[in-house]
């Protein structure tokens, strides 16, 4: 997983919560000041895809800085 940064204009921020969404991604952090900073976690075989979306959403203005990676250790449930 990675965790990045990246600040956007306020109009942006629903349609980038959607972006998230698609991507598999969760929103860790909202700041808000002049703009928006964001904090959000994304796998690390979306992040590619987010940066796409984020450069077309915002005319190629935005890009996410990553500030972690992380990995997540997920439970594989019931084996027998």
């Amino acid at each position: 997983m990675y965790v990045v940064l990246l600040a956007i204009p306020y109009n942006l921020l629903e349609r980038l919560r959607l972006v998230v969404n698609r991507q598999r991604g969760e929103m860790l952090g909202e700041d808000f000041g002049a703009d928006i900073t964001l904090t959000v976690r994304l796998p690390v075989d979306s992040f590619d895809a987010f940066q796409n979306e984020l450069r077309e959403l915002s005319s190629g203005k935005i890009q996410a800085e990553i500030i972690e990676t992380k990995e997540m250790v997920l439970p594989l449930g019931n084996l027998k």
